[in-house]
């Protein structure tokens, strides 16, 4: 699959990491057109699918996972609010780093992580160019050394649309408690059976 990209982190190499994260989203940009519908990982894989919706108005972000299997089943999903966030790009990093820390406690092992954030996909990619974001892109890389292998992947909005709409429930809804739970969201039924029907 060209637009996974793996790394096995034992040991992480920070400057090498952002070599290789160019290079597979460089491989992506030709998949990213067909990446219309969500996409079940192979057999015995795990993805977990970032969404972000930050307010300028109110400083306020909303930040959410969801982690699939081969047949397209959610085993645990998860949002959270932040306050105080200065930019779109702090609100998507920080939905990242919530995503892999969380899934890092609850002793997951092998990841792809999936998401259309193109601001935070680009500074992980580059991370020296935002100084000022320094701290948290070298917490969400230090964080991913407990995974034994890893995937970073860009896909569309659309493909992307369960993940999403928890984030803007955040928000939009006023939903500012976070957790984390079992299976997927009462209310997102129909487009998770949506995602998991067969192409």
């Amino acid at each position: 699959m060209l637009h996974v990209l793996r790394m096995t982190l034992r040991p992480l190499l920070l400057n090498f990491s952002c070599l290789l994260l160019e290079v597979g989203f460089k491989a992506h940009l030709f998949l990213l057109l067909l990446d219309l519908r969500w996409r079940k990982p192979a057999l015995h894989s795990l993805k977990c699918n970032i969404g972000c919706l930050w307010h300028p108005g109110t400083f306020n972000s909303g930040a959410s996972w969801l982690i699939r299997d081969h047949s397209g089943s959610v085993l645990f999903h998860s949002r959270r609010s932040y306050a105080l966030v200065t930019s779109q790009l702090e609100a998507e990093l920080l939905s990242f780093s919530w995503a892999i820390s969380s899934l890092a406690n609850l002793r997951f092992s092998s990841v792809i992580f999936e998401s259309p954030l193109i601001l935070a996909r680009k500074a992980l990619m580059e991370p020296h160019l935002f100084p000022q974001l320094r701290p948290l892109l070298d917490e969400i890389f230090i964080t991913l050394q407990s995974f034994v292998s890893w995937s970073l992947v860009h896909t569309s909005y659309t493909a992307n649309r369960v993940a999403n709409a928890i984030a803007i429930s955040v928000i939009e809804t006023n939903q500012l408690q976070s957790y984390v739970a079992r299976s997927g969201p009462v209310w997102l039924n129909g487009l998770l059976a949506d995602d998991a029907a067969p192409w």
